[in-house]
Parts: structure tokens; sequence; C-alpha cells
């Protein structure tokens, strides 16, 4: 190992135990690893060909267990931490330290920008072109300009990739840019475009015992089609449902239910599954969509159409759906159970064709 008082450090902030700044192999690369993969005789199944000296060495000059570098020159990276989250920023992938996100970035102040989220199963995004398309629509929707979705989607695979996610997902945000604050759309901004993914666990417990919720009135803005970084509202009525123990709530406008705070709401009545229709009240869920997708193809009929507060009180059975909760029953609603006691037997019918179209990824 190399110490600071040592002639091999000569004040670099690498150090290396191979590689020098005047070494052949060098070559003018910032990065002491730009020569060395894994393949090469000198990475020789070692992960520490080069190492940031702090993170080696504690002032003592002992070892510090935990970290290594990535494959040389890789994405533009001077160092690797295994335990810290790759992001994609501006068109490059780097450690979630070294992002960088201007005060001025109109999503840090107006929360003007779009975003999705994908889940992954098996290291393959879901549905990827339904949350493309609505991301094109909140886009289109706020007047911001998207980076090209085809280098996008090639940029979330690899994503997930070099995360190691198998089962997660993927965020991914646009802002409308940097630019002084002001109410007017900045003539010459440019949008910034960010994006990660995170290992999550699929909800079981929550997918087979059920969830409590408590209905509120619906008093959020009128373009809940757009999904925006706005999201105030629904975190506000996410922490009044949990105030009121529950784990979500159901919002309502003038007596018609329209979803929950970060899903979609579905009820049984009369062996039909009804929903809220895809308006401009309610976000047009990718999961809902292929819930109504799965019920036809089974049999079930699947109506979109407005439903009351007293049609949801007498409701057979109840779920909802979204990206992170799959199909999740409802087995409450204001502390009064719905239906029979527990998850109902069409919501149960459901999540295993549902089991079965994410299996066959």
């Amino acid at each position: 190992m190399i110490a600071r008082n040592s002639p091999l450090w000569a004040g670099y902030r690498y150090a290396t135990a191979m590689v020098a700044r005047n070494s052949p192999l060098w070559a003018g690369y910032e990065c002491e690893t730009a020569m060395v993969t894994r393949n090469s005789p000198l990475w020789a199944g070692l992960m520490i060909v080069t190492l940031p000296f702090d993170s080696i060495f504690d002032f003592n000059g002992k070892a510090r267990p935990g970290r290594g570098t990535m494959d040389a020159g890789m994405h533009d990276r001077k160092e690797y931490d295994p335990m810290s989250t790759i992001y994609w920023f501006q068109g490059r992938f780097l450690p979630k330290e070294e992002v960088r996100i201007s005060p001025d970035d109109r999503g840090y102040y107006f929360g003007d920008g779009v975003y999705e989220v994908f889940r992954v199963y098996g290291g393959m995004l879901f549905e990827e072109e339904a949350h493309y398309e609505r991301l094109r629509k909140s886009a289109e929707g706020t007047r911001i300009e998207l980076p090209d979705l085809a280098d996008t989607a090639t940029k979330l695979r690899e994503l997930v990739k070099l995360n190691e996610v198998a089962d997660g997902t993927v965020y991914v945000q646009v802002t409308r840019g940097e630019a002084p604050r002001n109410h007017l759309f900045p003539l010459r901004a440019a949008p910034v475009t960010m994006a990660y993914c995170t290992s999550t666990p699929r909800p079981i417990a929550a997918m087979e015992q059920g969830i409590h919720t408590v209905t509120t009135p619906d008093i959020r803005w009128l373009r809940c089609d757009l999904k925006t970084l706005n999201l105030l509202p629904n975190a506000l009525f996410k922490q009044y449902a949990l105030d009121h123990d529950a784990s979500d709530v159901i919002f309502h406008r003038d007596g018609i239910v329209t979803e929950c705070s970060a899903s979609n709401l579905f009820i049984v009545q009369g062996g039909a599954l009804v929903t809220h229709p895809a308006n401009h009240l309610i976000l047009k869920g990718v999961t809902r969509d292929v819930v109504i997708r799965i019920a036809r193809e089974a049999g079930i009929p699947a109506l979109e159409r407005p439903f009351s507060l007293h049609e949801l009180a007498q409701a057979e059975e109840a779920f909802v759906t979204g990206t992170t909760v799959e199909i999740t029953p409802v087995i409450s609603i204001d502390g009064r159970p719905v239906g029979s006691d527990g998850p109902g037997l069409l919501t149960r019918k459901l999540q295993q064709l549902f089991y079965q179209r994410i299996g066959n990824l």
C-alpha cells in the first residue's frame, strides 16, 4: 500500500499501486485506471488498481474496506463506490454524489418539470412504451422539450444494468431548465434530465393482506392527467392518510370518486370492474390500463365510468393499481370493511393474471 509520506504519493490525489502519472500506461488520461480493465493482466482479479487515497486509508495509514473502482474509463467516472447509486444526468452516468442541480433550476423552485416511474422486473423495464407515451403527453401539456426518447430508452436500460437492479424502479424527470426566477418561460433555458433506479421488492405483504383507506375531497388542480413535479397536494394527503392510520386516501369531487394520492382505484360491482374514466381528473395509470386489458382478455367486464361515494360504500371489492403497488386490495374505507372478510376473489384472480403477465417478460 502507499502512504502519504511515500515518494510514490508525490502529492497526487490518487494513489496507484501499478500505474503512475509518468508511466507510459498513463498516456494523458485523467484516471490511472483508464488503461486497466477487468480482463487486463494488470487487473489480476483485484478491486484496488486505483483508489482515492482518502477512501483507502485513514489518517493513521490503515486500510479502509469496501471501496473499489469501475472498469477503466467507463462513463467518465473517476471512481466508483459499490454502495453509491449511479445516476444518468445530462447525458452522463455519474455517482449520485457528483450530480449537481443548480439552484436556478425551475424544477427546484417552481416544480416546473415532468417525470415518469418505470417498474423493473427481472432486470427489464415493464410497459416501456406506455410510460414514454405518458411522458410525451405530460411534456406536451406543460410545453417542456424532451430529450430524444429512443436514446433515453437505451440509457435507462443501461442504467438498470449499471446499478444491477433486478426488481425495482427507474425514476426519470425533465425540468424546463436553469434560468433566473421568473414565472414566464425562459427564452434560452435548456431542459435538464436526470434518472436513477432503486432496488425495490414487490409489495407482497400489502398485496396479500390489503390496505386501509380514508376518503377526502379532491381539491387538487384540474390537470391531474399531467405527471408533473407539483406533488405537494399528493404528499399532504398521503400524510393525512398516515395520520388517520390508513395507507392512502380516496379522492372524490362533488361525490364522484376519482383516484388515490398515488394510484388508481377500482371497485367490483356485480362481477364487473368499475374505474373512473381517463380524463383530466385522474392520471391515466399504466398499471390501470394493464389491468383493464387483462381483465377483458379473461372475459371480466371492465367499465370506465364515474361512480359515486355511495357505490364505493356498496362495493363488493375494491383495489388500487400503480407501478409500485401493482394490484393491492382495499379492505376498509373510513373504518368500514369492504365486501366480505379480506381481499375478494376477483381481486385475487387479477393478481394472478398480472403475475403471469410480468412473468412473461
